[in-house]
């Protein structure tokens, strides 16, 4: 019985992957996932289904929609999907840019468990600061004060400023925006890889990152 049930709900997951919805609003996002205890490679169809399966309620929902992975490396998935837009405004109302792709990783990871998600919104602006990153988050007095001078794999944050607040709290909390200079380019993949050891493996996503100019 628990079986069939699975196999439902793999089969749902499939459905709503692969079958864009024509009446939603559809908002193209890029996502770096990191998949956890799998090896070996994976096919489009197993990428996404391990994707789908950190969220399956939000999948099913039809919030996620026409997965697609651009690239697999050790266990790093590079993937393209679309997203209603109309489901998350009708909760949280307008946000910009950076609201909707903090709201991304958040869904994509269930609102709870432990984060290795970059999301970042195709339809954004990019400039050309190749050692910039924005970064998004609870807004709190301290953030650059204990951000600024860490050291981290792959970048040593240089400096960092307040960016930009979204225009109304999101879950009772106020969201905002970071800018921090690295002291190397800020390729996407180190940059999701930063964001990971930020997060610190709590819950709920609590930050997004992505780079502020253009990366394949």
């Amino acid at each position: 019985m628990v079986t069939n049930l699975r196999m439902q709900l793999l089969l749902l997951l499939l459905s709503a992957i692969l079958v864009k919805e024509c009446n939603a609003e559809l908002r193209r996002a890029r996502v770096l996932h990191r998949i956890s205890g799998v090896k070996g490679d994976l096919t489009e169809k197993q990428a996404c289904l391990q994707l789908s399966l950190q969220a399956p309620k939000f999948w099913a929902g039809g919030l996620f929609l026409n997965c697609e992975l651009k690239n697999y490396i050790n266990g790093l998935g590079d993937f393209v999907l679309y997203v209603d837009a109309n489901q998350l405004k009708a909760k949280y109302g307008n946000t910009d840019e950076h609201g909707f792709s903090w709201l991304v990783t958040r869904r994509l990871n269930n609102d709870t468990g432990d984060c290795t998600t970059a999301s970042d919104a195709s339809s954004r602006s990019y400039y050309s600061d190749t050692h910039g990153i924005w970064i998004t988050g609870p807004l709190t007095p301290k953030f650059c004060e204990d951000i600024q001078g860490r050291q981290y794999n792959y970048f040593t944050v240089k400096k960092c400023t307040f960016y930009s607040k979204q225009p109304s709290k999101i879950n009772k909390e106020p969201i905002g925006t970071y800018q921090l200079k690295l002291d190397n380019i800020a390729d996407r993949f180190k940059v999701q890889m930063l964001l990971e050891q930020v997060n610190g493996r709590r819950p709920r996503c609590r930050y997004n990152a992505l780079s502020i100019t253009y990366f394949h």
